[in-house]
């Protein structure tokens, strides 16, 4: 157990430095726009938490199994609990923020794409409601 705990509190440390660097790029403006470091980011805090996650997994069945302990599993369980929030935190606010970044992105992009046209004036004659007049007016649409 005790092999276990010092393995959690070492990649626990890593983990708190990942999501300090995080926090730190979600809080600057031009850090923000670069989405290749968020998702680099994103992708070492998802790691470190999932092996924080199965480590955690493993001291509270241990924990559990013994009845003299069930003060320090509820600590335990506590300081776990506070990570996953902070976890899940950080991902929702990247989340957001990737793909806020990415509806701008298409938007910008499709706006690009609209191409201009010149195409000539094309006068519609008025119809008068005289039957005479239909044929001609169907010949104009049908040509046109």
């Amino acid at each position: 157990m005790d092999a276990l705990k010092t393995k959690r509190k070492s990649i626990r440390t890593s983990f708190t430095a990942t999501a300090n660097k995080l926090k730190e790029c979600l809080a600057k403006k031009e850090d923000a726009k670069d989405g290749d470091k968020l998702r680099a980011l994103n992708s070492q805090l998802e790691d470190k938490f999932l092996r924080l996650d199965e480590i955690q997994n493993k001291i509270s069945s241990l924990l559990l199994e013994n009845t003299d302990t069930a003060a320090e599993y509820e600590t335990d369980f506590q300081a776990a609990e506070d990570y996953r929030d902070n976890f899940l935190e950080l991902k929702s606010k990247l989340e957001t923020l990737l793909n806020k970044d990415s509806g701008s992105f298409l938007e910008s992009s499709s706006e690009l794409d609209v191409v201009k046209l010149n195409l000539p004036k094309f006068e519609l004659k008025m119809f008068s409601g005289d039957p005479k007049e239909f044929d001609i007016l169907e010949y104009i649409f049908k040509n046109s």
